[in-house]
């Protein structure tokens, strides 16, 4: 599916693409600057970001182009408790998106855009420990894999303003309308387990797998992201 996801949204942008040859391109690079702005401005509340693409970039002609997003964390931790064994976690997190947009302008410092763009959504947190089970004579150490994981791909159409600063300095924001379908993977396993620990352990599923369910979600999202966005060349 995320083959077919890849393939359509590829024959998306280059039918854009040759479809415009005749316009000059703008290139516009954007920066999710809502984090320094509150903190800047002083807000008493906390402001939830809702926009995970921490980067997004623009191809623009005269009347839209290409929009692409990415964003994304990567966590990894070495747990060593005393008297215990100690164990690997790992979170993260990627996001991205790539659509098209179209833009008009409003005046010489506002402009309005809308566009359509297809999402890819991942999350990830994996564990690895040991236990030690009972073999009949002795007590051995196996290894444990726990895994909460989350890959969902859907689409989202948008709309937003933009404050044109300087020639090459602007600010902008969005709200979305965002579908997306998800796969949900839970569960754990046990890894290099000798037969004689499953002889004697009946009572525990060294062959479990993981469970999968589906999620599919429908979220209206209000514009709370602030971008400032820098245009790489004169047009």
């Amino acid at each position: 599916m995320k083959i077919i996801l890849s393939s359509i949204l590829s024959i998306l942008v280059c039918s854009f693409s040759y479809g415009q040859t005749s316009n000059k391109v703008r290139h516009e690079l954007g920066v999710n600057a809502s984090g320094f702005a509150s903190n800047y401005l002083n807000f008493s509340g906390v402001v939830q970001s809702n926009n995970p693409y921490s980067i997004t970039y623009k191809s623009l002609r005269s009347k839209g182009g290409l929009r692409v997003g990415l964003g994304g964390t990567y966590i990894k931790r070495d747990i060593h408790p005393p008297n215990q064994f100690s164990s690997d976690v790992v979170n993260g997190t990627l996001d991205f998106r790539i659509g098209y947009e179209w833009h008009n302008l409003l005046n010489d410092h506002w402009s309005f855009f809308y566009g359509l763009d297809g999402v890819i959504k991942n999350v990830r947190s994996e564990a690895t420990s040991r236990t030690r089970l009972f073999n009949g004579r002795e007590l051995v150490d196996i290894d444990v894999w726990s895994v909460a994981r989350r890959e969902g791909f859907g689409a989202q159409a948008v709309t937003g303003l933009q404050w044109n600063i300087k020639p090459r300095i602007s600010l902008n924001t969005e709200a979305r309308v965002l579908f997306v379908y998800t796969e949900i993977e839970t569960g754990t396993e046990f890894r290099n387990v000798p037969q004689e620990v499953r002889d004697f352990n009946p009572g525990v599923d060294f062959d479990a797998k993981l469970n999968t369910d589906f999620e599919r979600t429908l979220n209206f999202l209000v514009p709370l992201d602030i971008y400032v966005v820098f245009k790489l060349n004169k047009t």
